[in-house]
Formats: structure tokens, C-alpha cells, sequence
């Protein structure tokens, strides 16, 4: 597959992962491909590229003759996920805080600014991606970044 498709399709995977994020794209939303595709000027290609990749990742799940659907959590898929941020992030942070030096340091209270910014704006789409920031400045120095995901 050209690299063309790749890019896009990261564009896309990119996008639609920050409006489920945003709710803007809710559990249960329709996602056509045709749709996916003219919203973003693409072909078909890279949007089924897109969806099956955020299928993989648990965002979509595709119905049989019926298409790709956003994935809602379960009350227990919920609990689970803090479950694992309970025992990673510790782990992160243990290996983390020897290894900031002053850059670090700076990064992430600009970081911190930027996420209090977020939060006393009013505006909740921005909550999301400066949280998301922080935490990759706060766990960079671990240097485990597959876990930091």
C-alpha cells in the first residue's frame, strides 16, 4: 500500500479517535465508511485502513452486514482500565523521577499549566488532549514508552 494511504489513514484514525474521545462520536454511532471517507476527502482505502486499525485498538467494533460501530465500555471495562493505570503508573513514576532533569522538569509544569489552562477554560474537548500531554511529559523519562501507552 503507498505510503499516501498510510498517512491518511493515520489522519483518520487520528480524528475519529479524538471525537469518540470528545464525545462527538458516541458508543453505538454509526461510522459508513462512504461517510468517513467524504468527510475526510478520501477514498475508501485508507478509511477501511483506519477503522479496522481502531477496531483492533477496541474504539470500533464492526457488525456483521451492518458496518463499524463506536465501542461503549462497560461498567467493568471501566473498573478494569483504572486496575491497570493502579499498576503501571506507579512503575512509571518509580522509574520516572530519578531520571527528570531541569528540561523535564520545565516541560512538564508547562505541561501542567497547559491541562489547568484546559481545565478552568470551560472547554472540554481540550481536557483530554493536555491531560494526555501531562502524563506523556510526567512519564517520558521512564523510557518505557509501550507501557506508558
Amino acid at each position: 500500500m503507498p505510503s499516501i494511504h498510510r498517512t491518511a489513514a493515520n489522519q483518520v484514525v487520528a480524528e475519529l479517535r479524538r471525537r469518540i474521545l470528545s464525545g462527538e462520536l458516541p458508543a453505538g454511532a454509526h461510522l459508513r465508511q462512504e461517510a468517513v471517507a467524504e468527510m475526510f476527502g478520501l477514498s475508501r482505502i485508507p478509511v477501511r485502513e483506519a477503522l479496522q486499525r481502531l477496531d483492533a485498538e477496541g474504539w470500533v467494533r464492526f457488525a456483521p452486514h451492518r458496518g463499524a460501530f463506536v465501542s461503549g465500555l462497560s461498567a467493568e471495562e471501566v473498573a478494569e482500565l483504572f486496575e491497570l493505570r493502579l499498576l503501571l503508573e506507579p512503575h512509571l513514576l518509580r522509574r520516572a523521577v530519578p531520571r527528570f532533569g531541569a528540561d523535564g522538569l520545565a516541560a512538564l509544569e508547562q505541561a501542567a499549566a497547559g491541562f489547568e489552562q484546559a481545565l478552568y477554560s470551560g472547554e472540554r474537548e481540550r481536557w483530554g488532549a493536555a491531560n494526555r500531554a501531562f502524563h506523556r511529559q510526567l512519564y517520558a523519562p521512564a523510557g518505557r514508552p509501550r507501557i506508558a501507552a
